[in-house]
């Protein structure tokens, strides 16, 4: 989930980026319109496509042993980046609910 929220920001991002330095001073307004909500659905879109390669598994008569245990370790990003992320968004609602009922 963090990922697809990770990589949507991005698109969203650049395609931001195009419409403030491209777009922003035209006069085509139902362009731009239409612009901003296509660039949202497909911000929405873009992270949903996967590409599959398939690779061809050959036998040589070896037999590999593997531990998978030692395989793979996991980063401090893997291990903190959720928390981090959450603990983000939980201030932010906190801060932008207080200025709320505060005005």
């Amino acid at each position: 989930m963090e990922s697809y929220l990770l990589k949507s920001g991005a698109c969203l991002a650049i395609l931001y980026l195009f419409y403030k330095l491209f777009l922003e001073k035209e006069n085509m307004h139902v362009f731009k319109r239409w612009y901003l909500l296509g660039g949202l659905m497909l911000s929405l879109v873009i992270p949903l496509i996967t590409f599959t390669t398939y690779i061809t598994a050959t036998n040589n008569g070896t037999v590999t042993i593997a531990n998978f245990e030692d395989a793979r370790e996991t980063s401090f990003l893997e291990l903190y980046l959720p928390t981090l992320l959450w603990t983000i968004y939980i201030i932010g609602v906190l801060l932008f609910a207080i200025r709320f009922i505060i005005n």
